[in-house]
């Protein structure tokens, strides 16, 4: 195991490191104090890098101000840049439990709107969305890009608990399960017997989205 960066007494944004809590899924992680008075667990990477600046209150601040008239609600990518925010601040928002819940975060730069604009450009087309190049760090402007639903999904790869050698067929409890997510909600989940049923239903749902365009 490698040694662990003490962090304690680590000040960034209104956080203060006041211990280490422990390893995650192999990635360690910090018990902090936010200047609001609230504690919360924050990953090691985030406050290293600094991209984790409070305990989420900043970026609720920025939701509620987003919920609120904005200038720039009828620009197309407003609401993938509210969306982005909503799903990393709200614990009511679709799909929070894999981003904020996980600890992924939208940076500082892109609480504002125009930023984001500037630093992504236009969506080449209404088929891409927006896709984190590392799926365990945080929504900006050098880990994220415009992607087809085929890329994103490509560039999940192999899960760690993947046997099989498929990307989208994991093994569990004997059975097969053939599973393809698409912006966070399953559109293919069944279990089956033998790896090849599932590697054939895998060929023909691909072949079935080429066929109506989804790519």
């Amino acid at each position: 195991m490698s040694r662990i960066k003490d962090l304690t007494g680590l000040k960034t944004g209104k956080l203060t490191v006041l211990s280490f809590y422990g390893r995650v899924k192999g990635k360690s992680m910090w018990n902090t104090l936010c200047e609001c008075g609230n504690k919360k667990v924050i990953y090691s990477y985030s406050l290293s890098s600094g991209g984790t600046k409070s305990c989420g209150c900043i970026q609720k601040e920025v939701f509620g101000n987003i919920t609120r008239k904005h200038g720039n609600s009828y620009h197309p990518l407003f609401g993938t840049w509210r969306a982005m925010h909503s799903r990393c601040s709200s614990p009511k928002a679709q799909g929070y439990e894999n981003y904020g819940g996980k600890g992924i975060y939208v940076c500082d730069r892109w609480s504002d709107f125009l930023l984001f604009v500037s630093d992504m450009g236009d969506k080449p087309t209404s088929k891409h969305s927006i896709d984190r190049i590392d799926n365990d760090k945080e929504y900006s402007p050098d880990n994220c890009r415009w992607a087809t639903s085929f890329q994103q999904n490509a560039n999940q790869g192999l899960q760690k608990n993947n046997t099989t050698g498929i990307s989208g067929v994991t093994f569990s409890k004997g059975r097969f399960v053939c599973k393809v997510k698409r912006h966070g909600e399953n559109v293919l989940y069944k279990t089956l017997k033998t790896l090849e049923e599932a590697r054939e239903l895998l060929a023909n749902f691909k072949q079935m989205e080429k066929l109506n365009g989804v790519t």
